[in-house]
């Protein structure tokens, strides 16, 4: 007997909907009125003794588990006479059958998804799977098909419902209670007394992919075995299929299991090397079968600020200090006066040199964009200044480093300890950053971090800003830049940074580069116009290959610019005097891959 809307259960979950029937029992949305968060709760109906001890063992495994791409289970329990239930995470979004349902067929001749679209979140679903079947021993899902896979709203590819998951032993054959089959997804030995392992999970995993890409319900696997079903031919489906994702396809649905993927891990590379994409590895500690339940919510992962290594001396004699602290005093002060006379004179002078220089590259630049061999900027996108074809004016010559900066032992302007109206950590997309596949980008949201890819070869002049906060006269803002996992190049030839005082019209970009230069440049939109303000140049405060805190201090219509707490210098221009911030990749067309991450953005104003 099922459960009822409004039905309380052990004096703490309240029944709100019914989300799904199965052969197994039911799943419904409840309200947890402890925590005072929704919850699902997964039935079983299967009551009997071998069920319920079966029950009891996997879902104390299940509730060790914590990935960023699994629902986490909370609890479990028996409700004598009627059934067992896990607790887990609610997830909010629409799964994989809806987003087939939902999708605009009318961009291909078919009624899949586009390679583009489905890739990523079935990457993400691998990751969920090397991570349950490097648990000791392996979790196996079971059950895995569209329904299965929900999408949240900041694109991350969930798998759910573990109605049917266990624990793999090579000793034994499934049990009953988890040898439940879905038509078109489930393996060969999924339907009889063979033992299922982590390439069952495969198999599904491709049946999945099969069906997002063609718009149809894969052939049952024992209809294969008999010869009674069709050959899979995905490419005559899809014509966007290439043959590379088609290779991954039919491999993952091999009837044999031998000549299946043999870990999910290989059946990820294969895809990112088939769709062109490097996507992180989202990796946990694996958990045994005799880890504590408890289980801390994963810690965020910040990205502090570097800070140069401080040098080290001989300590003072005992006593030292003690005995001259007088004279240590004196001196002290005369030396910081002395500083401050030799600081003030030496940025009175940069600046005087800086402004020399911006002129002369603003009248380089200006050139440039005039001359017939350089084509404007042109968009490329539906997506408006989001993604923008490179323009000649940023070639090899112009993007060189023109200086470096002065000594920086000079004075650093003071940073003021505004309010802060944004931080955004990334930890959702409630501020709905561009996520999914633009032309030769991707973006995506995971582990507190933005992440932008741009394929080798391809050019791309990625801007977002958030226009709900505006930026006064005076500001401060900063966020942690830096180059993605699995990318020891970094940046590679690209520059990346934040956006300040953006508009329609033009902003201010602050970037830097993987070769330790910065530069800031003002956009203006039209007529299509882009300067220099301080042009190319090197600093040792930028950390090549580590997090970089960029920082920018509005003060009017003077500006100035910190890395890691270190002062690189200001200028001053009046051109935008609002605006909002964000920020920007940009890559020209032939440079490497380029892969970034962003963090802890954060605006501050009085």
């Amino acid at each position: 007997m099922g459960l009822t809307i409004g039905q309380v259960i052990l004096n703490r979950y309240r029944v709100a909907a019914l989300l799904g029937q199965g052969g197994m029992g039911d799943v419904y949305r409840a309200w947890d009125l402890n925590l005072k968060i929704p919850v699902a709760l997964k039935e079983n109906l299967d009551t009997s003794p071998e069920a319920q001890q079966q029950f009891g063992e996997e879902a104390r495994l299940l509730a060790r588990l914590s990935h960023p791409n699994l629902p986490r289970v909370t609890d479990y329990f028996t409700m004598p006479g009627q059934g067992e239930y896990l607790v887990m995470d609610y997830i909010e979004g629409v799964d994989l059958e809806q987003e087939l349902e939902n999708a605009d067929h009318s961009l291909i001749p078919t009624q899949g998804l586009r390679p583009q679209t489905a890739l990523p979140w079935i990457i993400q679903t691998c990751d969920a799977l090397i991570y349950l079947h490097d648990q000791r021993p392996p979790v196996i899902h079971r059950d895995i098909k569209p329904a299965n896979i929900k999408i949240t709203p900041d694109g991350r590819a969930v798998l759910v419902d573990f109605g049917i998951a266990k624990r793999y032993d090579p000793q034994r054959a499934t049990s009953a209670g988890a040898r439940a089959v879905t038509p078109g997804y489930s393996p060969p030995e999924q339907y009889g007394g063979a033992s299922t392992d982590a390439r069952s999970d495969i198999y599904a995993l491709g049946a999945t992919l099969y069906h997002l890409l063609t718009g149809q319900q894969p052939p049952e696997s024992v209809q294969r075995v008999a010869g009674t079903a069709p050959n899979l031919a995905p490419r005559s489906l899809n014509p966007e299929i290439t043959p590379a994702v088609e290779h991954v396809i039919l491999k993952a649905m091999a009837v044999e299991m031998e000549r299946r993927y043999q870990t999910a891990a290989e059946m990820r590379a294969d895809l990112q090397t088939a769709g062109g994409w490097v996507m992180p590895v989202i990796v946990q500690p694996a958990v045994t079968n005799n880890s504590p339940v408890s289980r801390p919510k994963p810690a965020p992962v910040p990205v502090e600020p570097l800070r140069r290594r401080p040098t080290t001396a001989p300590p003072p004699p005992e006593g030292f200090v003690a005995s001259n602290w007088p004279l240590l005093l004196l001196g002290g002060a005369a030396l910081l006066v002395l500083l401050l006379v030799v600081a003030r004179t030496a940025v009175a002078q940069y600046r005087q040199n800086q402004a020399r220089q911006a002129a002369a590259a603003q009248a380089t630049a200006f050139a440039a964009l005039v001359s017939p061999t350089a084509p404007l900027p042109t968009s490329t996108s539906p997506i408006d200044d989001l993604l923008v074809k490179s323009n000649a004016t940023q070639t090899a010559e112009a993007r060189q480093a023109t200086r470096s900066l002065p000594p920086t032992s000079v004075a650093t302007p003071h940073v003021p300890d505004y309010r802060r109206v944004l931080y955004e950590n990334f930890k959702d997309n409630q501020n709905d950053w561009l996520t999914g596949i633009q032309g030769s980008l991707a973006c995506w949201i995971a582990a507190q971090r933005y992440t932008c890819q741009v394929q080798s070869g391809q050019a791309a002049n990625h801007f977002q800003w958030l226009e709900r906060y505006a930026m006064p006269s005076e500001f401060v803002l900063s966020a942690d830049v830096y180059p993605g996992p699995d990318r020891p190049h970094g940046l590679g030839d690209a520059n990346a940074g934040l956006v300040f005082r953006s508009t329609d019209q033009g902003r201010y970009l602050f970037s830097i580069r993987n070769d330790g230069a910065f530069r800031v440049s003002s956009i203006q939109s039209a007529p299509a116009n882009w300067v220099d303000e301080i042009p190319w140049t090197y600093s040792d405060a930028i950390r090549r290959g580590e997090a970089n805190r960029l920082t920018i201090v509005g003060r009017g219509q003077h500006y100035d610019l910190y890395i890691d707490g270190q002062y690189l210098g200001g200028f001053d221009d009046n051109l935008w005097v609002d605006g909002h911030p964000g920020i920007h990749l940009f890559t020209a067309p032939g440079e490497k891959p380029a892969l970034v991450e962003f963090s802890d953005l954060e605006l501050r104003t009085p």
